[in-house]
């Protein structure tokens, strides 16, 4: 199993977004950081992500680029 936190530092991206690409596509964490490279389905990503986090408007971090 791949730890997200240490992932999440690495690729600095939120680890409610690599929650969201492990729930999707698994939890390796070659494959997560291929999506992260070539998102096939961002916005749903993205709307999995905040579900993950309970919170709407929390900021979120894909590669270092807040998403809003």
């Amino acid at each position: 199993m791949t730890d997200l936190n240490e992932l999440s530092e690495k690729t600095d991206t939120s680890v409610e977004i690599l929650q969201a690409i492990a729930d999707q596509q698994g939890d390796d964490a070659d494959r997560i950081q291929e999506v992260l490279e070539n998102p096939e389905d961002f916005d749903s990503l993205i709307a999995r992500a905040r579900e993950n986090a309970g919170h709407e408007s929390l900021p979120l971090k894909w590669q270092g680029r807040e998403v809003l």
